[in-house]
């Protein structure tokens, strides 16, 4: 009996997004995007249309979001999504903790 090989990448590789920064629109972003945990809840405190900047290139944190002025603003901060799932059921209805799934931001375009 033959065994069937696999066809293409592995899913690690082939299942991906990748963001790139090209139109003006909102996006969803994960905290990971953040510099740290201090920026994420700086950008919640400020509320909305708090500003986000850019890290340096350059740095080990090179292009990750910030509250911290580094020079003109990249994006605003929208809010916070934390209820994606399709079913009607909510996490907390089910007695789970709530979770931030992503932030909602907006980026006004490359030539703001």
């Amino acid at each position: 009996m033959q065994t069937s090989g696999v066809i293409g990448p592995p899913t690690i590789y082939g299942s991906g997004k990748a963001t790139i920064w090209h139109q003006a629109g909102l996006y969803g972003v994960t905290e990971e995007a953040f510099l740290n945990s201090t920026q994420v809840a700086a950008a919640v405190s400020g509320g909305i249309n708090t500003s986000l900047f850019g890290t340096a290139t350059g740095s080990s944190s090179a292009g990750k979001l910030t509250t911290v002025s580094t020079d003109n603003e990249a994006m605003w901060w929208l809010g916070r999504e934390t209820e994606t799932s399709l079913v009607a059921t909510t996490k907390t209805a089910a007695g789970a903790t709530i979770a931030t799934e992503y932030h909602m931001v907006y980026f006004p375009g490359p030539t703001k």
